[in-house]
């Protein structure tokens, strides 16, 4: 993202997609998906704490994964459980993809990008369907 496209973006910060330090995490990241974070935020009235965004092929699990091109993040909502957080997830990204991940600590977290909807859980490592994990 440029400088002037952060400039319109009210509830992030640029440092909050670095990646590992470095500012290329935040001009990677697409603006289309900091876009519809920041619409989110303000419509749920709850921080949302990016963990990953953009991120050099083979940082992430996934083969072909949306990080690779800036168009996924990993992130949570304090004090929400994970079925919460997903329901707050589909708010916004209820037609791309939304994965949860409930070990991580300390209530779960989310995966949200701005691909074709899917659905998934990782549970301990192992990636499945959401089925048991949340509803809905």
């Amino acid at each position: 993202m440029t400088s002037a496209e952060w400039d319109t973006i009210r509830w992030f910060k640029p440092r909050e997609f670095y990646y590992h330090g470095s500012l290329i995490g935040a001009e990677k990241i697409e603006y289309w998906l900091v876009k519809r974070l920041d619409e989110w935020r303000e419509e749920i009235g709850l921080p949302v704490y990016i963990h990953n965004g953009w991120g050099p092929r083979g940082s992430h699990d996934a083969k072909n994964s949306y990080h690779y091109i800036g168009l996924a993040v990993d992130c949570h909502i304090p004090g929400k459980n994970i079925q919460q957080q997903y329901e707050l997830a589909k708010l916004r990204f209820n037609d791309g993809g939304i994965g949860v991940y409930p070990n991580w600590q300390p209530n779960g977290g989310l995966h949200v990008d701005l691909g074709p909807k899917r659905r998934w859980a990782c549970i301990n490592g192992q990636y499945r369907g959401i089925d048991g994990v949340v509803t809905g």
